[in-house]
């Protein structure tokens, strides 16, 4: 898809940028001055604090009880997070936003399939029960997420038009109630659910913006060895203890027994970010809320898809 230029252009442009990012909400995130038939698509990307090694199957497992520790229940979303926020200022005065993201209905469902049930690997693949977050919960957590440096930022200019599709995604998705169905492998575009990081992408596919380098950097595709998926409905069990042993154990190679699984990692998406901020790129603007990096990009110019809001 095509990618915007953000870095020059004409001094529209620039005057576009400072008036939409240029004060702070809360002295935490940086608020905007819309004018009129203008809107902001806006990603808040959390990163586990001790980081998720997908390296291997034993490695999985060990990173995410620390990540779990580490965090001793202050905060959510132990293995990383994203939400996402559209505001709309169209032409004609009316005002739309959205403050949201994916997250589990209820608090140490992944625990309980991994301890209890004995899901091994299987939890990946299962369908927890999911819900969207409201503004105020999302706004909880960043005063505590900016004072340990775990949010990354970054903010889009859209167009009116864009802006437009994305608040009938938002409204729909809701609507069909596929908000229940929270998993690392779902689509949102296919109406199955998704998880935090599947659900707040599809807002960038929506608008176009969804480049080739995201998709490399931002996501994984991981080939799970069949016999560490457990499924206590058909009397398969994989304990946590059969992971953590596991030492020789990798990931799949294709001719072996699998499944595979695709997902986008909210820590990748973090260093992504940080790794933008840090250089001396053209196509993105760069500010710093404390320890919050932060990236902007006109993208007001690139045309609002056509393609179907939903796939089949």
């Amino acid at each position: 898809m095509r990618q915007s230029r953000g870095g020059g252009g004409s001094l529209k442009r620039l005057v576009l940028l400072a008036a939409l990012f240029g004060a702070t909400v809360g002295g935490v995130m940086i608020e905007s001055a819309q004018a009129g038939g203008q809107g902001e698509l806006i990603y808040y990307v959390f990163p586990s604090p001790k980081g998720i090694d997908w390296s291997s199957p034993r490695r999985l497992a060990w990173s995410s009880i620390v990540n779990l520790l580490r965090f001793k229940f202050e905060r959510e979303h132990n293995i990383g997070h994203v939400n996402v926020e559209v505001r709309c200022t169209f032409d004609d005065g009316r005002r739309e936003s959205f403050l949201t993201g994916m997250t589990s209905e209820t608090k140490g469902e992944t625990t309980k399939a991994v301890l209890w049930d004995q899901r091994g690997l299987g939890s990946l693949f299962y369908n927890f029960r999911g819900r969207l977050e409201s503004r105020e919960e999302v706004e909880r957590q960043w005063p505590e997420r900016k004072k340990h440096g775990e949010l990354a930022v970054i903010r889009y200019a859209i167009s009116e038009s864009t802006c437009e599709r994305l608040l009938q995604f938002e409204r729909e998705y809701r609507e069909s109630g596929a908000q229940v169905n929270y998993g690392l492998p779902r689509r949102p575009r296919h109406g199955e659910g998704g998880g935090c990081s599947a659900y707040a992408v599809s807002y960038l596919e929506l608008a176009g913006l969804l480049t080739d380098e995201m998709r490399k950097h931002w996501s994984r595709t991981i080939l799970v060895p069949e016999d560490l998926i457990g499924e206590p409905e058909n009397h398969k069990h994989v304990s946590i203890g059969t992971l953590l042993l596991s030492f020789w154990r990798k990931w799949a190679k294709p001719e072996h027994p699998h499944r595979p699984i695709f997902f986008w990692d909210p820590d990748a998406m973090y260093r992504w970010i940080a790794s933008v901020h840090a250089s001396d790129r053209a196509d993105f603007g760069r500010q710093q809320v404390v320890a919050v990096p932060v990236l902007t990009q006109d993208a007001t110019s690139v045309p609002t898809p056509v393609e179907p809001i939903w796939l089949n």
